[in-house]
């Protein structure tokens, strides 16, 4: 193991701790909320590659054009973890970048 990480391996790392939080939690789990007007956790999950998405358009237009946005109640387990993972690497991929540049776009 590397004595230091760089953004990128440190952004992917927690990936893998979200990844594994949602293979933890059931369909049940993920339809859970404590407030009807809120979100729920499956729903803050796509809110939050939704967001990534949205960084990425701003910064790295060619990786969003692969990324579907997810909309709100409609996104299953699988189409989570496909969807966080995506978004993960394609922001890390953004890091590698503007490591190399110096230069983070839209930021």
């Amino acid at each position: 193991m590397p004595d230091t990480f760089s953004l990128a391996d440190t952004w992917l790392l927690n990936n893998r701790v979200t990844l594994m939080l949602l293979d933890a939690l059931s369909d049940e789990q993920l339809a859970f909320t404590n407030n009807p007007r809120a979100r729920n956790i499956a729903d803050q999950l796509a809110h939050l590659h939704n967001v990534r998405r949205m960084w990425l358009e701003v910064s790295a237009p060619a990786a969003a054009k692969g990324l579907q946005k997810l909309e709100k109640g409609s996104a299953t387990k699988a189409a989570l973890k496909v969807a966080v993972d995506t978004s993960a690497r394609a922001m890390a991929d953004c890091f590698v970048e503007s490591d190399k540049s110096g230069k983070m776009i839209g930021y």
